[in-house]
């Protein structure tokens, strides 16, 4: 049964020789394949709020310098958010690891263990774990309906096998790995914290 532990994550030795033996191998193509989750409406929404936000600031650049802070930070802490929604989470498949990183939680899992993906049970993709609760990767999340989530589902299994496929397993029995990203959910707090004190002194300087 796979126990899992809250170990931090270090690359030894053994697996950095590994590595390097599995270069000059002539039938591996990679030795690391990654997912990131980056779809064209984080680009789109980045794109309007960050460029967006500069037609207040020039409207308001006059009023004083601590409303162009509080514009900025305001604009700053969306993009942020826009990060932790996006290409913050990603998939890496390593000759040992497959490791999944959420937003706010990360996993670490033994090759051995992983036994593909489930698209059809739950609502978004789950990776499936022998002996364990299957794991949600954030990064195969998509911002579409319903009906639309299977087929994509349908895509991403085909790319995170493909990955699998493509770089070659190492033995590996280690214990399954999670960890809560502690700098992230920092960065959220502050990215929230930032746009609630900007919005609240800027409707204090001119009240709605």
């Amino acid at each position: 049964m796979i126990v899992w532990s809250a170990h931090v994550d270090v690359c030894d030795y053994a697996q950095t020789l590994v590595l390097a033996r599995d270069r000059y191998r002539p039938a591996v193509v990679d030795v690391q394949q990654t997912y990131r989750r980056l779809e064209p409406v984080h680009l789109v929404f980045a794109l309007v709020w960050g460029l967006g936000m500069l037609f207040p600031i020039g409207a308001h650049w006059s009023t004083g310098p601590a409303m162009v802070a509080s514009l900025l930070a305001l604009d700053a802490a969306g993009l942020v958010l826009v990060y932790l929604s996006g290409p913050a989470a990603s998939i890496i498949v390593t000759p040992r690891h497959v490791i999944v990183r959420n937003p706010f939680r990360r996993y670490v899992i033994p090759r051995s263990v992983v036994e593909g993906l489930d698209t059809e049970t739950h609502f978004t993709p789950h990776l499936l774990v022998r002996n364990a609760r299957s794991v949600r990767p954030a990064a195969l999340n998509l911002n579409l309906p319903r009906g639309y989530q299977m087929n994509a589902g349908r895509h991403h299994r085909q790319g995170v096998t493909s990955m699998l496929n493509r770089v070659p397993e190492e033995p590996n029995y280690g214990p399954a790995e999670r960890r809560i990203r502690y700098g992230y959910l920092v960065l959220a707090a502050a990215a929230v914290g930032i746009a609630v004190a900007a919005a609240r002194y800027m409707l204090a300087i001119e009240p709605m």
